[in-house]
């Protein structure tokens, strides 16, 4: 009766701990590093950018900043889940990039341009990832909010952004 006792007692123990291990390796890492593209076409390293993750399945929301390399690092993000990488800097547009999964080994590129220092709030990321491609505080303050791989095309296409971001603003 003992041994039985005994038998059962070791499984319950083991069958516990491998389950207390597989529900911790239900989580990664989310990496990558922001760069800065000043207005004379030099690229910097954007140091101190803020970073805000945000889950679009579920609520959910994971700041920090870059440290002095412009990188970032987040680790225990739940495999489950798709994630927005928004990033903010003063003096700078928010740019952000959709669809992320955490723990895929890769290193996100941000890149970042001169703007009016706008932070993608929560609701604006969630819009964002449903299909949107500009927040809304960022066109009421006349700032652009670009995804990331979103080109920016020729000459021509930047001059008519910039007239229509002057325009937009005559209008306010």
């Amino acid at each position: 009766m003992r041994r039985s006792y005994l038998f059962t007692s070791i499984l319950i123990a083991v069958l516990f701990v491998c389950s207390a291990t597989a529900a911790l390796a239900q989580t990664g890492q989310l990496r990558g590093h922001v760069l800065f593209k000043q207005a004379d076409g030099t690229t910097i390293k954007a140091a101190n950018a803020q970073i805000d993750v945000y889950r679009t399945d579920l609520p959910g929301s994971y700041p920090t900043k870059t440290n002095k390399n412009g990188e970032f690092v987040f680790a225990g993000l739940p495999f489950v889940g798709t994630y927005i990488i928004a990033v903010s800097m003063p003096n700078a547009a928010p740019t952000y990039q959709g669809g992320v999964k955490a723990g895929r080994d890769v290193d996100y590129e941000l890149v970042l341009s001169p703007g009016d220092g706008h932070r993608i709030t929560a609701d604006e990321a969630k819009k964002l990832a449903a299909g949107g491609t500009e927040s809304n505080a960022a066109s009421s303050s006349g700032g652009k909010c670009r995804k990331q791989g979103e080109a920016r095309g020729t000459r021509e296409e930047e001059r008519r952004d910039h007239r229509e971001e002057q325009e937009h603003r005559r209008r306010e």
